[in-house]
């Protein structure tokens, strides 16, 4: 028994600015979703988590200026109890959101070309907790998932850490 599991993933393009530590850390954030899917040992490409909304809510945050809250509601997988899921993260103000259309959830800093996604993908068949940093990292920098279908070339990548927020 499996869970679904959403992920907000920056990545840099081939001239990636610099952002503090703080604003790094403020994007990145995990939310385990309850659902069923079949059992896998290899990451499945992470694609974009589809908003169950029409459009999120982004509000600045004190001082005014330097960072902006993201809130939405997110459809949750096919058998799940809920309808959606709540999802709320922290960014740098700078940044622009883009592809509403689309109905995933991605942000741009223009001078820079830092973008930030939300993202979507199976857990390999252990809990949130027990998953491997370095599954995090295949399901998101996978050739075929989202960031490299956006045209994002990766030449390397490195998982730091992975945690459950709250």
């Amino acid at each position: 028994l499996l869970s679904p599991i959403l992920l907000v993933a920056a990545a840099a393009t081939r001239s990636p600015g610099l952002l503090n530590r703080r604003a790094m850390l403020s994007v990145t954030t995990a939310a385990a979703v309850a659902g069923r899917v079949a059992p896998s040992l290899a990451a499945e490409p992470a694609t974009f988590a589809q908003r169950f909304s029409v459009s999120g809510n982004i509000s600045p945050l004190p001082p005014l200026g330097q960072y902006s809250r993201y809130e939405d509601q997110l459809s949750t997988p096919k058998g799940s109890n809920a309808l959606s899921l709540p999802v709320r993260f922290d960014f740098p103000q700078q940044l622009l959101q883009i592809g509403r259309s689309l109905g995933g959830i991605q942000f741009v800093d223009g001078s820079s070309g830092l973008k930030i996604y939300v993202l979507r993908a199976s857990l390999p068949g252990t809990s949130l907790a027990e998953t491997p940093k370095k599954w995090f990292g295949e399901a998101i920098f996978s050739p075929d998932g989202q960031i490299a279908r956006e045209g994002v070339e990766i030449d390397a990548y490195k998982v730091t850490s992975a945690k459950e927020l709250e």
